[in-house]
This record gives structure tokens, sequence and C-alpha cells, in this order.
């Protein structure tokens, strides 16, 4: 990232963490509606060093600065839109390999690692059953015993054999179909590397494939979180067919519905018919590990991995695994201003197992204000499966920041939908806006409300505040609740009002609006009116066409709504 680009984030970040206070602060009217900071009847939640003491425990150090340059160019190339781009007639990828983004004079320099003594002999032997294959495939079973035999003792020398510069394909193929008989973790990280970065599509397709024959091997869960980020960034169909099954075959069904969703080719198709085939063999995983009769359908399956009810225990996470984890939490700090790194973490640490909320839990407690924002972030898109953190959200609602806590608000509502935390959680927001409470967390723990599913939505409660205040971004914050409670006589005349010049967040009003009309709630006549009146999509309005655009749209709304809505409009709206 250039130094332009990274001060761009951190200014972006900063804005994102201190805006809700100088918000808070810029009236004195909405200081004294909230009671203030002061006031508040419980301190904030104290907070430590949580992510140095944890790196220091696991023996992991995390990246300096920002990501490297060659960690951004192992996305190269597999990324649409990222030079270089792919020839469609071909399986190889063509073009450069030089990273997106980066200039040579932001490349790091690695520095020097002592090199590890192998054994010669060893060296000579690996290089020799590589070539019998090559000579004679029917010769692997027979080499694959030799290595076998040795067991732990040549593991360095296999590793270190995926470094021989420039090995050809055929003969790193083989190099992994020996490897895998001298399991372990070092061997899984190795293969990982070919799934997530090797020019050819054959070949991540055969990295991913393999590493599954490793679930078993203790500390190869570790490349877990590096298969999720090939979710985000793979753009060949069978290769992610093979991603995705052999993270179900670690215990994680993030990518099941990718799968789901490529069965739906066309036989013959052979990403469709390895998906199709694949996706039986995961929905038999999930059955033995839900202790099911029958096989679960796709549905199910995902429902019951997004329910928390997939997933290895805890205690069943290694170390090595619990090092790669709070390596993405780091890159989370203020010390990783970069825009890749942060969305990737997030990306990943998201599609872990529930097992992940108990160490996202310690992450709300660390004095990085910005590794705190962000895991609450991951855990609103975890969902139930971030359940397992759900005191460390309640504590969060006293952050120090108030960003923190409002998105912590926001990750309470997603990570109990469903289950029955659900009203506690209900209940502990109603007590955060009721108790003094600054301004914009009191507007953030009501938009979390509002977005409570429909057994628990406070209707009453967010109706009450909506009347009791005049400011739009609070009113806003209660109106969405209040039209899922299909309270709408309630909002509509102030939301359609809002439309109109003299409304305080007019484009908030629309949105808010357009949501409502496009869920269907009002019928087809309403929303026909509305989108009469749309902005073209090829037009940037001006600022005098988007309030003559939007008065358009309040008068066609209040029409087609009736005239007993329209009775209450004021008369601007008529």
């Amino acid at each position: 990232m250039t130094p332009a680009a990274t001060a761009t984030f951190r200014i972006l970040s900063c804005a994102a963490l201190g805006s809700l206070c100088w918000l808070g602060s810029c009236s004195d009217e909405k200081a004294q509606d909230a009671g203030g900071r002061a006031a508040a009847s419980v301190p904030d939640r104290a907070v430590r060093d949580v992510l140095g003491a944890t790196l220091t425990r696991l023996g992991v150090q995390a990246r300096a600065g920002v990501i490297s340059a060659p960690e951004l160019r192992a996305n190269v190339g597999l990324l649409r839109g990222d030079p270089p781009e792919a020839d469609p007639t071909s399986d190889r990828l063509i073009g450069g390999s030089g990273g997106a983004g980066v200039t040579p004079d932001e490349e790091e320099v690695p520095a020097e690692v002592p090199a590890v003594a192998l054994d010669p002999d060893l060296v000579e032997l690996r290089e020799g059953l590589i070539g019998m294959v090559m000579g004679n495939p029917n010769q692997l079973g027979t080499a694959q015993k030799d290595i076998a035999h040795l067991k732990d003792e040549i593991v360095p020398v296999m590793v270190a054999g995926f470094d021989v510069p420039e090995r050809d394909p055929a003969e790193l193929k083989v190099l992994i179909d020996l490897a895998v008989h001298s399991p372990a973790p070092e061997v899984a990280l190795a293969i990982v590397e070919i799934a997530a970065s090797h020019e050819e599509v054959w070949m991540r397709r055969y990295a991913s494939w393999i590493l599954a024959t490793l679930a078993e091997t203790p500390g190869a869960e570790q490349i877990v979180p590096r298969l999720i980020r090939r979710l985000k960034y793979e753009r060949d169909p069978e290769t992610l067919v093979w991603v995705s099954s052999t993270l179900a075959a670690f215990d994680n069904y993030a990518g099941t519905d990718l799968l789901y969703q490529t069965t739906a080719r066309a036989a013959g198709d052979t990403a469709g018919d390895a998906a199709r085939n694949q996706l039986a063999s995961v929905l038999g995983l999930a059955q033995s590990a839900l202790a099911l009769e029958e096989t679960p359908d796709t549905a199910t399956a995902i429902a019951a991995w997004e329910a928390g009810k997939l997933g290895r225990p805890h205690g069943r996470v290694s170390d090595p695994l619990l090092g790669e984890v709070w390596m993405l939490i780091a890159d989370l700090s203020g010390e990783h201003f970069q825009l890749r790194g942060v969305d990737d973490a997030r990306h990943t640490l998201s599609a872990l197992g529930p097992w992940a909320a108990q160490e996202f839990a310690l992450a709300l407690e660390d004095d990085d204000e910005y590794v705190r924002l962000h895991t609450t972030q991951v855990l609103e898109r975890m969902g139930a499966r971030g359940l397992g953190a759900y005191d460390s959200m309640i504590a969060a609602l006293h952050d120090p920041h108030d960003a923190v806590c409002g998105a912590a608000a926001e990750a309470l509502v997603a990570v109990t939908r469903g289950t029955a935390k659900a009203v506690d959680a209900r209940d502990a927001l109603i007590q955060r806006v009721d108790a003094p409470c600054p301004y914009e967390v009191k507007v953030a723990c009501v938009r979390a409300l509002g977005r409570a599913d429909s057994d628990v939505l406070p209707a009453d409660k967010l109706a009450a505040w909506f009347e009791a205040t005049q400011f739009s971004d609070l009113r806003l914050a209660a109106a969405r609740g209040l039209l899922a409670a299909d309270r709408r006589t309630t909002v509509l005349p102030w939301l359609i009002e809002e439309l109109g010049p003299d409304g305080g967040d007019p484009a908030g009003a629309e949105a808010l609006l357009g949501d409502w009309l496009e869920s269907g709630a009002a019928g087809d006549e309403a929303l026909q009116a509305w989108n009469s009146h749309a902005a073209p999509m090829s037009v940037v309005h001006t600022a005098a066409e988007a309030r003559e655009r939007r008065s358009a749209r309040a008068a066609a709304l209040g029409a087609a709504l009736g005239a007993a809505l329209t009775a209450t409009l004021p008369a601007s709206s008529r």
C-alpha cells in the first residue's frame, strides 16, 4: 500500500471510531437527551493487553507494519480483475508475478533465516524417489512406503522439497503424493501454499483435494484459515469445490453453501459433477457430527452450521490453529492500516467455527480499540456461531469508545437471533438506552433493537423513543423496527415528511422507505409509484434535482398509500 493510501485508511479508521463521540458532542440538546457519559450508571469496561500476551503464550509474532508484498502477491491472478488475467483457453494463468497495488519500493526484504541442516542422504533419497516415480508411476506405492517408514525423520526434508526453485509441476505433484505419507503440520502448510498461489489451476485443485487426507493429523488444522481465504479469492469453480469439501473434513462448513450452488451446473461439467459428489460426502460428515439417523439435506446442514451446532469443540483446537487466528486478530489492530489485510482478516475470522467465539470474547477486552471494533464486526457476521462471546459483548456495551459500544449492540442482535439469549440481549439493550447513555450509543442500540426478530421486537419501546425525540437519526433508528412491527401509521407520515426540503435526513428516510417498499409490505401499487420517480442509474442528480425527486416520491407514495394515511400528512407532502 502506498503511503498516501495508508494515510487515507488511517484517517477513515480513526473517523469510524471518533465520529460517534464527535457527533454526540456537537449538539447540546442531544447530550442533554442522553444524559452524557459522566452520568452513566455503569463504568467503562476495563481493557488490557490481551493481544500481546496471547501472541507470546502461543509463541507467534504479529506481522510487522502492513501485510507483506509477497503475501499480497499470493493472490495475484486469482481474483477477478487482478492482473495477470486468465487465458480462457488454458488452465495456465498468464502474466507477470508483480503484486497488485505494490510498488517495487514497498517490497519488503525478508530477513535472513538460518538454514536448517538437512541430512544429505535423505535429500538424495527424496529426489531419487521423485525421479523413480516420474520414470514409472507404478512405483508410487513403493516410494510412499519408503517415506512412511521414515515418518517424522524425513518431514523437514520433504518440506524443504517444496522450496526447490523451478520445480516442474509434475514433479511437485509427486512430491505432494510422497509428503502426505510423512504427515505433519509443516507438510500441510507447504501444500496449502500450493493450493493458494500456484499458477497452474490443476495444481491448486489437486493440492486442495489432497489436504483432506491430513484432516486427522494433529496441528494440521492450522491450514483452515488459509483455506477460508481461498473462498474469497479463488475463481476456478472446481478448485472451490475441493477447498469447500476439505474444509468440511476439518470440521468447517463455511464452503457448503458455495458447494451447493455449484451443483446447479449442467451434467458433464467437471465442477458441477465434482460438487454433486462432494456435497454428498459433506452431508455425510454433517450427519455423523450431528448424530442423525438420516443424511440431512443441504439446508439443514447449513442451518446447523450457522446455529453453531457443527464444528469441533474448543478443547480440540490446537495451539498452531490458535496462533493463526491470533495473527489474524493482530491484523485488525491499529498497527495494520491496510484495507486488504483488515478485510481478509474479518472475512476469514467470521467463517470460523463456534469455538472461535471464545477467542473473540478475549479480543473484545484488548486495549487496542481497533481490535475491539473489528472483532465486534466479525461476531456480527458470525451470527449464532458467535454466541460464545455473549457475555463479553454485553460488557462491550460499556466500552470506552462509543463506536465499539454501537458495534457491540448490532452484534448482540445478530448473534442471539433465533436463540434463547435473544430476550436477554433485547433487555440488555433496552436497559442501556433507558439508563444515562451517550447519545450516539443510544441511537446504535435503538437501531439494533429495530433489527431484532419479530418475536422479541420491542415495538412499544421503539414507539415511545420515536415519539419522545425530534432528532432524525434516533427516529430513523426506531422507524425500521416500527415498520417491521407494522406500526406504519406511527412512522410513515413522518418518513414521508422527512423526504421534503426541511427533512433532517432525507437520504436516510428514502433508503428506509425503499427497503420497506421492496419487501412488499405496502403492495405493488405503492412500489410502482415509488419507482416511477427513481433516479436513473446513469444520472448523477444535483442537490436541487434530488430534492425535487424526493418531493415527487413523497407525493406519489402518499397518494398510493390511501386517504387514511394522506389525511395525517403535512400539507407540503400532499
